[in-house]
């Protein structure tokens, strides 16, 4: 699906307002209606992967050179350095994972 033209984005890469030299990877509600949730919308994310919040912070950290911000706070987010393409692989590959969950009739 890279290079692909007809690709959706469903989740963006955009700069953090927190940290600068990072980015932090957004869901476009307006392509992915979740609906209410108490939650973090973020667990999406982990769940395209089949992975539990914590499993999926490690692959963004050990595959996507994530940088894990948020120790000792009540939720920990991957942040990716401006510079680095792993934010980059990771949008391309969840946008891919949306589009099958979102086209499966299965």
């Amino acid at each position: 699906m890279e290079g692909d033209v007809n690709v959706i984005n469903y989740f963006t890469l955009e700069d953090s307002p927190y940290h600068s030299g990072y980015q932090l990877i957004k869901i476009d509600e307006s392509k992915v209606n979740i609906g209410y949730t108490i939650g973090s919308r973020n667990v999406l994310m982990a769940r395209l992967f089949d992975l539990p919040w914590i499993q999926f912070l490690r692959l963004c950290r050990d595959c996507f050179d994530a940088e894990l911000i948020g120790k000792n706070t009540v939720y920990v987010v991957p942040y990716f350095p401006v510079n680095s393409d792993g934010g980059r692989r990771l949008c391309a590959e969840l946008n891919k994972r949306m589009a099958r969950v979102l086209t499966d009739k299965t």
